[in-house]
């Protein structure tokens, strides 16, 4: 209906503003996890950055697997900034 909800969720996709990473930066992601495999994917539209993240493994928590995103994201605007 148009309404913002706590869990920031829509259409499988959540929205969010970063604070730690990025202060102020809007960024879009939806993960997922299956048996034996994990996926994550993340759009800045204001850095016009996507990040996606795919991986094997077995892990607990899907939450800390997220976290890495910042890692490579870092990376592509080291790269980009570097031009």
């Amino acid at each position: 209906n148009g309404m913002v909800n706590e869990q920031n969720y829509a259409i499988g996709w959540r929205v969010d503003v970063s604070e730690k990473f990025l202060p102020g930066t809007s960024y879009v992601h939806h993960g997922g996890v299956s048996s034996g495999a994990m996926s994550w994917l993340v759009l800045y539209p204001d850095l016009e950055l996507v990040v996606a993240l795919n991986m094997n493994t077995v892990v607990p928590r899907f939450a800390d697997f997220s976290k890495q995103a910042q890692t490579i994201t870092q990376l592509f605007l080291d790269a980009i900034q570097s031009d």
